[in-house]
């Protein structure tokens, strides 16, 4: 697919892990495609109730492009932090690309 200059790019935020996993340092979050957001919305997670850690996790994998396993490797410091840093991502808000925590 060509991309189109006048087009906005897709929002990324990079986390650096506190504790990296089998050779990854960081995470790189994209905003979701109709892919992710289907596997987001597969979770079943309630409205107006706060995500489970077996959601969380699957969202990051949805916006990360990891496989589960993978995520289910890292550390409750890093699942902790790649959930707060997700938000902007899955709310729509604006995003500077590249931002990093």
């Amino acid at each position: 697919m060509q991309e189109n200059a006048n087009m906005p790019a897709w929002a990324e935020i990079k986390l650096s892990l506190t504790f990296p996993i089998d050779g990854f340092d960081s995470l790189t979050f994209r905003e979701p495609n109709g892919e992710a957001l289907e596997a987001i919305e597969n979770l079943g997670i309630e409205p107006g109730s706060a995500p489970t850690i077996g959601q969380t996790m699957g969202i990051i994998s949805a916006l990360s492009g990891l496989h589960i396993d993978d995520i289910r490797k890292l550390n409750h410091r890093d699942i902790k932090a790649a959930s707060e840093v997700m938000v902007p991502l899955l709310s729509g808000e604006e995003v500077e690309n590249g931002l990093n925590s």
